[in-house]
């Protein structure tokens, strides 16, 4: 995958490899106010590097996965 991105002129410097499933949510049908449930995986995993942080304060777009850091990670980013 990563291969196909740098073919596509994508840069993927800042993908990382992690020994983790992939994390997923499932939000509840319900009448009521739908509620999530979330499995953690990898992006739970996730370390704020310097390098990381220098980047993402150049993008226009920024898609995040706030779920992990709700729970006693505020302010990490």
């Amino acid at each position: 995958m990563i291969s196909k991105l740098n073919q596509h002129g994508i840069d993927t410097r800042f993908i990382n490899k992690a020994s983790y499933p992939t994390s997923m949510v499932i939000v509840t049908k319900s009448k009521g106010t739908p509620r999530p449930i979330f499995y953690r995986g990898a992006d739970y995993h996730i370390e704020l590097t310097k390098e990381l942080e220098d980047a993402v304060k150049k993008v226009k777009y920024f898609i995040f996965p706030v779920g992990p850091y709700l729970k006693g990670r505020q302010g990490m980013l």
